[in-house]
């Protein structure tokens, strides 16, 4: 076979062209990624209160003219990148409590780690109203802490920032607000950050509004009630609003804040997480209260022996399917006694023992509907009570690999107040 030579001297030719294509690539890529290592800029910052100069935790920063946006961590700090084609935009810092806070990139030395200071937001309080009567401090809200059952939250995400808000009841009369107790159940290595919050309550559900200025302190985990002094912060409160402790547990804490719940109870609980814009209504209550200085010719109830109370069954019941017996729970519609002959409806409700508080007091918000007869199951032993409902809710029974040992009589047992279940299913209900 023969080999054109002019072929072969055009490859020859054309391989310094390759070569030389090649650097030129190289060299384009170079100044391409040396360009984009250029073109943008990582802010970086700390968030302050401008009085108190203590870091701020959860400030949103953000570019006025952009959708680029952090917020601060537990220290106060931040970082945020900037496209070098923002680099004449405003920062924007925001946090509720604070006036917004605008500054011009152009100010700044955006090599270099920066300081900003926020200003708390003054607010109009409700006018207070000087007397001649002496004051003393009283307590409000769940003070108790001696159950016989203890619970902690495993409700919020650990390590993760939450907020957890319980009403408090002061009555008429103005209150200078002296402290903040919330109960822990154990200690921990690990400290965190609360910010206090003081709602206004719409008789639902806290209202966006805030009554006093949040306040931000740096708290050690320990066993026992956990009191954050309000003595000289001149906050002045009155009728119901709702206090509010948001956490950020630090940044290396796999911990979950041990602080205490109670079962049952009319006190009206709520809870989030940072992320979250509504709400939620927990079926437990936090033991928390505050102290307040009011005056001493005040007439008003007191609203911790209210709250500190928590609902005892009307009578028990023992089942023969499962060799148990469970608290029944009775609560009858207003003027019940003065009809006999009406006919109302029969709500039936299961785990008593944690929601039958909180869903009478909705039922009671029935404008439009005639009040039920509300009926409630719930267990001997509060404490059992999630091993419990693995029996009872359960079928089949589940196989040893799942580490339920008590399981399946969902099958065998019965309604207490179905007409299916035999005589000898269960015994006659004795009062409490």
């Amino acid at each position: 076979m023969k080999l054109d030579l002019r072929f072969l001297y055009w490859l020859v030719s054309l391989r310094p062209v390759l070569v030389w294509t090649k650097v030129l690539l190289l060299l384009v890529l170079m100044e391409a990624q040396s360009f984009a290592s250029q073109a943008q800029t990582l802010l970086t910052g700390t968030a302050l209160d401008q009085e108190s100069k203590v870091p701020l935790p959860d400030v949103t920063v953000q570019l006025k003219r952009s959708a680029e946006s952090t917020r601060s961590l537990t220290d106060g700090s931040f970082s945020l990148p900037l496209p070098r084609q923002l680099h004449q935009d405003t920062l924007v810092f925001s946090r509720i409590g604070y006036a917004n806070l605008r500054v011009a990139l152009s100010s700044l030395a955006l090599d270099k780690p920066a300081q900003f200071y926020l200003k708390p937001t003054p607010l109009a309080l409700s006018p207070v109203v000087v007397t001649t009567n002496q004051l003393v401090e009283k307590k409000f809200g769940i003070t108790n802490h001696k159950a016989l059952v203890h619970f902690t939250d495993g409700t919020m995400a650990r390590g993760k920032p939450f907020e957890i808000a319980q009403v408090i009841r002061l009555g008429p009369a103005v209150a200078t607000l002296t402290s903040v107790n919330l109960y822990l159940a154990a200690s921990q290595t690990d400290s965190a950050t609360l910010t206090l919050h003081f709602y206004a309550f719409d008789g639902d559900r806290p209202t966006p509004k805030e009554l006093a200025r949040p306040i931000v302190r740096r708290v050690a985990i320990q066993q026992g009630w956990l009191k954050l002094n309000l003595a000289n912060q001149g906050i002045h409160l009155q009728s119901d609003f709702v206090v509010g402790l948001e956490f950020l547990p630090s940044m290396a804490s796999r911990h979950s804040i041990p602080y205490e719940i109670k079962l049952g109870g009319s006190t009206k609980s709520f809870a989030r997480t940072s992320r979250e814009t509504d709400w939620r209504v927990p079926p437990h209550h936090y033991r928390l209260y505050v102290t307040a200085l009011v005056a001493s010719s005040t007439r008003a109830s007191r609203p911790d022996d209210s709250e500190n109370k928590e609902t005892a069954p009307s009578a028990r019941l023992y089942s023969n399917a499962v060799q148990d017996s469970f608290s029944l729970y009775v609560q009858l519609p207003k003027g019940y006694a003065a009809h006999k002959k009406r006919r109302y409806p029969v709500v039936l409700l299961l785990d008593a023992n944690a929601y039958f508080d909180i869903v009478h007091s909705e039922t009671q918000k029935l404008k439009s509907l005639r009040q039920p007869i509300l009926v409630g199951v719930g267990y001997r032993d509060a404490r059992q009570m999630d091993s419990l409902r693995q029996r009872d809710y359960l079928y089949p029974a589940a196989p040893p690999a799942d580490s339920l040992p008590l399981s399946g009589a969902a099958g065998s047992s019965c309604l207490f107040f179905s007409a299916s279940c035999s005589p000898s299913s269960t015994k006659t209900i004795e009062p409490m």
